[in-house]
C-alpha cells in the first residue's frame, strides 16, 4: 500500500490528546477493532518500529462517530 507523500503522520501521544483520551485507550480500541491500525514504520518484527496514524484515516474514523451519548 502506498500513502501520499503528504500525508500527515501521527503519534499515538497527538491522536490520544486530540480525542482526549488516554495512550492506552487509543491502543484498546485498536485491539478490539473500533479504530484505525497504525502505519509501522520499520520491520515489524524490530521491537523498535514506531507507529504512527494517519491523519485523514484518524479524522474519517472521528466523522463516523455518533454526535451524541446513547443511552444505556
Amino acid at each position: 500500500m502506498t500513502y501520499p507523500s503528504d500525508e500527515k503522520y501521527l503519534k499515538v501521544g497527538d491522536v490520544a490528546n486530540t480525542l482526549g483520551v488516554a495512550r492506552s485507550t487509543i491502543y484498546r480500541w485498536v485491539d478490539s477493532g473500533h479504530f484505525p491500525k497504525p502505519v509501522v514504520l520499520g520491520p515489524e518484527t524490530d521491537k523498535n518500529s514506531s507507529t504512527r496514524w494517519l491523519r485523514t484515516e484518524v479524522e474519517e474514523w472521528l466523522k463516523t462517530r455518533p454526535r451524541e451519548k446513547l443511552d444505556g
